[in-house]
C-alpha cells in the first residue's frame, strides 16, 4: 500500500495517525482537494458538522454530527484522530484543553475530528508536509 501511495507524491502522511492505509482512503475518498473551497466544506463532505434540526421559523444546530457525506471519509480521519491524540503534540494539547472543559472522548475526538480535517485540507492544499503549531500561552 506505502508503495502504491508513494506514486501519488503526496504529503498526507507526515500527518500524524495517518499512515500508508489510512491515506490512501483518504486520498481516494477525497480525490482532488480543489472540489472545496474550505476546509469547513470537506468537514462537511466528511459528515463531521453539526446536525441541523429546523422546523418553520425555528432553527436549532444539534450537538449530534451530521454523518452525511462519506462514511469511509469519516471513519479514517476519526481513527487518524483517535490515534493523532496520542503522538501528536497539537492534537494532544487540544484533546487535554477540550477534557478540561468537561466534555466526554467521544465527543472530544468528533471535534479533533473536525480539526484534522482542517490539517489534512490545508497539507493537500499547500502540497506540504505537516507541521504541527503550539500556541504558546
Amino acid at each position: 500500500m506505502a508503495e502504491l501511495l508513494s506514486q501519488f507524491h503526496t504529503p498526507i502522511t507526515s500527518i500524524s495517525g495517518i499512515g500508508a492505509v489510512l491515506g490512501a482512503v483518504i486520498l481516494s475518498e477525497i480525490r482532488n482537494i480543489s472540489r472545496f473551497p474550505s476546509a469547513e466544506k470537506l468537514v462537511s463532505y466528511a459528515g463531521l458538522d453539526p446536525k441541523i434540526k429546523q422546523s418553520g421559523e425555528t432553527k436549532n444546530v444539534g450537538v449530534h454530527m451530521s454523518k452525511r457525506g462519506s462514511p469511509y471519509l469519516r471513519r479514517a480521519i476519526w481513527m487518524a484522530s483517535s490515534i493523532a491524540v496520542q503522538y501528536d503534540p497539537m492534537f494532544k494539547a487540544y484533546y487535554e484543553k477540550k477534557a478540561a472543559e468537561g466534555l466526554r472522548y467521544m465527543n472530544i475526538i468528533g471535534h479533533v475530528s473536525k480539526k484534522m480535517t482542517a490539517v489534512i485540507f490545508a497539507v493537500m492544499r499547500d502540497n506540504e508536509p505537516y507541521r504541527p503549531i503550539l500556541h504558546t500561552v
